[in-house]
């Protein structure tokens, strides 16, 4: 049985992802884009927590001088 991210995101197959128009520029496939949004929205969420982290680990500091 699939899941239902398998249905809503389905892998591309070979030479799916990218190809060419007729003027010879690139065209990339919505799943291609959607990859490359999910991972730019994740590196931001993790680098915000990161930088949270930093400060809360920078107050706890300061109690202990």
């Amino acid at each position: 049985m699939r899941s239902t991210r398998q249905d809503l995101f389905p892998e591309p197959e070979d030479g799916q992802d990218v190809g060419e128009d007729p003027e010879g520029q690139q065209i990339v496939s919505l799943n291609r884009l959607l990859e490359k949004h999910r991972d730019s929205s994740l590196n931001r969420l993790l680098e915000k927590r990161r930088d949270e982290e930093v400060i809360f680990h920078a107050y706890l500091y300061s109690f202990k001088n």
